[in-house]
């Protein structure tokens, strides 16, 4: 399964309820602002109930970046949306768990592809969409 942007795909099928991002930076003090901006608008429309985040591109994270992505799980489970993360680098993944973050999200909602999120978020009862 090949995942697109649907801004630049228009043909590209979509899963309902289910929206996928990709960071692709290392998450640092500097840009946790614009963080925090992506996934607010990605869930903004009220009909996502999962979000999928691609964090293979992710090397490293900070201390600010993880105190940011803990309100930002906070606020996803304030609006009943359960977040996944994909492609989670070694390191990454160390300091999600020392933050605790990984307790917070869920070990199981950290999965190795976005394939796997997406197939577990979306369930049996669902299909892809046209855009």
């Amino acid at each position: 399964t090949i995942y697109r942007n649907i801004a630049r795909y228009p043909d590209a099928r979509t899963t309902p309820g289910v929206r996928a991002l990709r960071i692709d930076a290392p998450l640092f003090f500097a840009n946790t602002a614009f963080l925090k901006d992506t996934i607010t608008d990605a869930v903004a429309d009220g009909d996502v109930e999962h979000l999928v985040v691609d964090c293979k591109a992710i090397s490293s994270i900070d201390a600010q970046a993880l105190a940011t992505l803990d309100e930002i799980v906070a606020e996803l489970h304030r609006r009943g949306v359960q977040l996944w993360l994909s492609g989670v680098r070694g390191p990454v993944r160390d300091a999600l768990a020392a933050a605790g973050l990984t307790a917070r999200i869920g070990a199981d909602h950290i999965v190795e592809c976005v394939y796997d999120a997406v197939k577990r978020a979306a369930g049996p009862q669902r299909t892809a969409q046209p855009a």
